[in-house]
């Protein structure tokens, strides 16, 4: 769908330019054949990784040679395509061919916001022609400020007239004085658009490959913190010397070595974060492989284990990584990279139903408290609260219009897996003085979606590899006790996308409440009728909550607490089964008329519906004649609940969480289903 645009540039795209191409023509547009770099006379440009440190030049400069540098092919192909990649690479040494400079501008990073940008529209260009003039004018007058949009406009204009296709764009009358402050990117556009969200099935397979990865992040991090000179033993390596036997071994054992070399790349970064400073040259990986070059090293040359350490060290990355030539292993591994941050924030755009404008603008600070301290005062919170009914407040904003900013408050339990999350990612930048909880460029978190994409196969409903995320589609979903064990239940990525493809073809999910309660959150708390049969069914057969929904101020202390309500006499039961004195029919209280349910019984209503589902799946034939009527009135109950009561929704979704952790960790909220009768 068209977005639409808060301004307008009226230019025409006609121009007279003249120049000409110095070298003879190659492939019909007149610019140099590819190569991974290319010399000039007094630097030497890498358009991808360096494969060995002989390919840097000796008393020049190396543009782009670093790890940290965005190269525009390695990089850019994972963005845009290798084509426009090596298109512009191409743009590149034509240009400075014919320009005898000694220090080249930065049009590497123009070309990079360029890349960002391309990939973040709904339909990503994959060949330089199909990069039209309006894309180019929206992302010059997208450039952050005034000077940034200037300096891009100067390399298009300098590059693209370079090009058959693109020598008659008229850049030079792109206008960005009128420019608002507010980059288009960041204008509110989720009323202006109506696209279908993501299915159930789509949302289950995400919420599972950001739980895998936040999981494995949590366990490096853990290891980091661990790691000791002594905690590593006779494996730790202060020099690393061809010399030495240990070392040796460890390169040389497969795993079992390299999970002890790792420890020692561990180490290192947790001492480099303690302010200790290596060069490149006293760094693991880089001694590692001059260890491995040396031809005393095993009597010859041991290249190849330098090799399997190194894929043992990509394999720990996104699997995208090991498709790539040399992917930047240490800053990823030391969380430095961007995908740490981008996997949390996806994750709570998941979990709280909050846009991406609104999850990456959270403050860190709350006055002169951080955000883990920051309690829900108008809740009555505070520090003296038991743990595990404490919750915080943070806040993110999203921008109304032009020069519009609405605050937008969000309460998170500190005893729920978004809190476990955010504070992990806190602990780990480390920077308790920032004004956002997050600290990457918003523009780059499409680029590590393609990413993640790449490296997960996430399928749509149509069994098509989805190849971005659109965070317009996201909605709010919730991890059931079945996804977090299948989880919990593998050794690594390629298993995990395997057993999550075998649980999707046999709809081995508890999907129930989330298609019933919680696909919308508090925009349509009805019964959703094409999953509950028909409702005048369910009314004719009183499978409906036929109690009250109180608040916690309410409650009476004569009341008889059982265990998915309080009963306010039970000697006087309305559900039409026959009892003795007292009514012990537990499993048919919330369809009577004495029940009251208060925000207590919340999590245990969840946790029977979910041994309901148990019962179904084991045996469908005793579920559909005795229990399919009770699962449906408590599924009533905690729709009801949820739209009555004032608190209704978040008390359902912290419910819905803590009766899926009970789930998984085998605990009991209730006793098994005795009651068929």
């Amino acid at each position: 769908m068209a977005k639409k645009k808060n301004k307008r540039l009226t230019v025409t795209s006609a121009s007279h330019v003249n120049i000409d191409a110095s070298l003879p023509i190659k492939g019909g547009d007149g610019l140099p054949d590819y190569q991974p770099y290319y010399t000039f006379e007094h630097f030497r440009w890498f358009f991808e990784a360096p494969k060995s440190e002989s390919e840097r030049l000796k008393g020049k400069q190396n543009i782009c040679a670093t790890d940290r540098s965005f190269r525009i092919v390695s990089d850019g192909e994972v963005l845009v395509g290798l084509e426009i990649a090596q298109t512009f690479s191409r743009l590149i040494t034509q240009y400075f061919i014919n320009i005898n400079t000694k220090k080249p501008s930065n049009f590497n990073s123009v070309i990079n916001g360029l890349f960002e940008y391309l990939a973040s529209l709904e339909k990503t260009p994959t060949t330089f022609e199909e990069i039209t003039f309006n894309i180019y004018v929206e992302f010059i007058v997208s450039r952050p400020n005034k000077n940034r949009g200037r300096f891009s406009k100067y390399v298009l204009l300098n590059l693209l007239s370079l090009h058959p296709f693109s020598k008659l764009f008229n850049i030079r009358s792109i206008s960005i004085h009128r420019q608002h402050k507010t980059p288009i990117q960041e204008l509110d556009m989720d009323s202006l658009l109506d696209e279908k969200d993501y299915s159930d099935r789509v949302m289950m397979q995400m919420l599972a490959y950001c739980f895998y990865e936040l999981d494995i992040w949590k366990k490096r991090w853990e290891q980091m913190q661990s790691a000791t000179k002594e905690s590593i033993g006779e494996y730790y390596f202060d020099k690393y010397s061809v010399k030495d036997p240990i070392l040796v071994k460890a390169l040389s054992s497969g795993k079992i070595g390299h999970d002890k070399l790792f420890l020692n790349l561990l180490l290192e970064g947790k001492e480099e974060r303690a302010g200790h400073i290596l060069s490149p040259d006293q760094r693991q990986i880089r001694r590692i492989r001059c260890v491995t070059q040396n031809s005393n090293y095993k009597g010859v040359c041991g290249h190849e284990d330098y090799l399997s350490y190194q894929k043992y060290l990509t394999n720990k990355m996104w699997r995208h990584f090991a498709k790539v030539g040399q992917p930047e292993i240490r800053p990823y591994l030391h969380f430095k990279t961007i995908h740490l941050p981008s996997i949390v924030a996806l994750y709570l755009m998941i979990s709280t139903g909050k846009n991406q404008e609104t999850i990456s603008t959270i403050k860190r600070n709350y006055g002169n408290k951080p955000w883990y301290e920051n309690f829900d005062i108008d809740l009555g919170v505070d520090d003296k609260t038991p743990a595990a009914q404490q919750i915080i407040r943070v806040i993110g904003y999203k921008t109304r219009g032009i020069g519009g900013i609405k605050s937008i408050p969000m309460r998170i339990p500190i005893n729920s897996p978004i809190f476990e999350y955010m504070k992990l990612y806190d602990d780990i930048v480390n920077d308790p003085d920032r004004e956002c909880f997050f600290n990457f460029n918003r523009s780059t978190l499409p680029h590590a979606y393609k990413t993640f994409c790449a490296s997960y196969e996430i399928l749509d409903d149509n069994n098509k590899l989805l190849t971005s995320i659109h965070t317009t589609r996201l909605r709010k979903t919730f991890a059931g006790h079945l996804l977090m064990q299948l989880i919990e239940g593998v050794d690594n990525g390629d298993d995990l996308v395997s057993k999550l493809r075998e649980a999707l073809n046999h709809q081995k999910f508890d999907t129930t409440l989330f298609s019933y309660i919680m696909k919308t959150g508090m925009g349509n708390q009805v019964i959703n009728a094409a999953i509950v049969a028909l409702t005048t069914n369910m009314l004719e057969k009183a499978m409906v909550f036929q109690g009250t929904v109180c608040e916690d101020s309410e409650r009476a202390p004569k009341n008889k607490e059982v265990y998915l309500c309080d009963c306010t006499d039970n000697t006087n039961p309305t559900h039409n089964i026959p009892v003795a004195d007292r009514c012990k029919k537990y499993d048919m209280c919330l369809g009577c008329e004495r029940s009251e349910v208060y925000a207590l019984h919340i999590p245990k209503i969840c946790y029977r519906v979910m041994q309901y589902d148990e019962v179904a799946s084991q045996n469908p034939l005793t579920f559909s004649g005795l229990l399919e009527d009770r699962r449906q009135i408590a599924l009533d109950t905690i729709n009801k609940f949820a739209s009555e009561h004032g608190r209704g929704v978040e008390i359902v979704e912290h419910g819905y969480f803590e009766a899926a952790q009970a789930m998984k960790n085998g605990t009991p909220l209730l006793p098994t289903i005795m009651q068929f009768q």
